[in-house]
């Protein structure tokens, strides 16, 4: 798995520090972001711009949103293939099954 981390100083790497399979990428402008997320097989992410250029590159997209609806109904994936998963409440409600049975999905029942 890749983190793909515009903002160096968050660190976003110390969350996974269990797991043995995480590479973090750290990206310095949006054509670093581009090119990173280009590489990618799915994208996973609340709804900010990797969502957008995911869509645009034809990547698939696990898409985690807060509960609005008048943003998960009108801001979401065009184009490409998506799960669309939005939290009771925050997005960090969302718990780490359902976006590993989306991804699942995805890469590998849809």
């Amino acid at each position: 798995m890749f983190l793909i981390n515009h903002e160096p100083k968050d660190n976003i790497n110390t969350h996974f520090s269990a797991w043995n399979n995480v590479i973090e990428v750290n990206t310095d402008s949006i054509q670093d972001m581009i090119s990173a997320t280009s590489c990618m097989d799915l994208v996973v992410s609340a709804d900010s711009a990797p969502i957008h250029l995911s869509s645009a590159l034809n990547i698939p997209v696990v898409a985690l949103f807060e509960n609005r609806p008048e943003k998960y109904l009108r801001w979401y994936p065009i184009g490409v293939r998506y799960k669309r998963l939005k939290s009771t409440k925050i997005v960090n409600d969302i718990v780490p099954e359902k976006v590993a049975e989306a991804r699942n999905y995805l890469l590998v029942d849809g």
